[in-house]
């Protein structure tokens, strides 16, 4: 099996999956980049895959990957967060209106579920940079705020979601109104500008626009 980075083929052939995966890991890292995508023949191989790859031999003729500088990387993912953050909270006010106003209903539950898939993903986000670009959330310091500002928001914001989910189970919908159109609102646009500034912390810039 050849293995190709970004369009250059590597020098030695490999049997599985497994291991031309790890000499393709081995020739970004050289470069101080990481593998963002993985195809097989020209299919992309499955998140499953990539997690677990066969160390069998393979009928595989060529391996492309496609690696990119990861504070780049970051930075465009937390903006990507950022844009995220504010959509929620557009979410989160319209559906505590309607909350107010219908009652609870299938749209104001679905609206709920939307919140807290994305809250979940958006603290994944931050974890996984932090890991990525080996940063210690707890003393990183961000523009116009004191260091350790994604470790607080984080904390706070686990507690905020427990109390929403605590205001749903008891059916207390003028606490999940309340949760939605004053606490987390107000989240979600400190989130949103907290994303930002790790993003132009991190990639050393201000957002390219397209």
């Amino acid at each position: 099996m050849h293995v190709e980075l970004d369009g250059h083929r590597l020098d030695q052939q490999h049997t599985s999956v497994a291991a031309a995966l790890a000499a393709g890991v081995d020739a970004a890292e050289a470069k101080g980049r990481i593998i963002i995508e993985a195809k097989a023949d020209g299919v992309r191989l499955t998140d499953e895959v990539l997690s677990a790859p066969p160390d069998a031999p393979s009928q595989i003729d060529v391996l492309s990957l496609t690696s990119a500088e990861p504070r780049t990387l970051a930075s465009v993912t937390l903006y990507d967060a950022a844009d995220a953050a504010q959509s929620i909270r557009e979410l989160q006010a319209v559906a505590s209106a309607r909350l107010q106003s219908h009652g609870f209903d299938e749209e104001v539950l679905k609206a709920v579920q939307e919140s807290l898939e994305t809250w979940q993903a958006l603290r994944d986000v931050v974890v996984q940079v932090a890991q990525v670009l080996q940063i210690d959330l707890a003393t990183l310091e961000l523009e116009g705020t004191e260091a350790g500002e994604p470790a607080r928001r984080s904390a706070a914001l686990v507690g905020k979601l427990g109390d929403l989910k605590q205001s749903l189970a008891a059916e207390d919908w003028s606490a999940v109104a309340d949760s939605l159109g004053y606490d987390l609102e107000a989240e979600a646009g400190d989130w949103a500008a907290m994303l930002r500034s790790m993003a132009t912390t991190i990639g050393g810039g201000e957002r390219e626009e397209s």
